[in-house]
């Protein structure tokens, strides 16, 4: 195992059974918060491979200052039982709904499709989908 990958495996377990121990959930249940949380992190951070930096207009990743807020912020959202008062947060967390419903109709049309016929969705699709990132990126 290259030691790059086992080094993230060791700190995301660790995070988990931290997290866990804060939250007193389920490690099953931590896991999947933390695995959420992270991939969240993930499409804000500049330094991420997700971000287009061809798409034209594109918002800009986040710095770690701003990825750093934003880390406290779901962690605090998902410490109170997923709920929240701020307004920003809660665009945010909306923002974040609508690319993770589309990124799942996305991939159930996939599975409805089969395996051999891999089309790739229509620009209406992608457009919304880009425009759902979008407004995740820039809440």
């Amino acid at each position: 195992m290259h030691r790059h990958l086992r080094g993230s495996l060791a700190v995301q377990v660790r995070a988990e059974r931290l997290y866990g121990q804060l939250s007193g959930k389920d490690p099953h249940v931590a896991r999947a918060e933390v695995f959420r949380m992270v991939e969240q992190l993930g499409w804000l951070d500049a330094r991420s491979c997700w971000l287009d930096e061809d798409e034209p207009g594109a918002p800009p990743g986040a710095d770690p200052a701003e990825l750093e807020a934003a880390a406290a912020a779901l962690l605090g959202y998902y410490l109170a039982g997923r709920q929240t008062q701020d307004e920003l947060l809660g665009e945010v967390l909306a923002a974040w709904a609508e690319h993770e419903d589309l990124t799942h109709q996305q991939a159930q049309r996939v599975l409805e499709e089969g395996p051999r016929r891999r089309s790739r969705a229509g620009p209406e699709f992608e457009a919304r989908e880009q425009a759902a990132r979008d407004r995740y990126l820039l809440a």
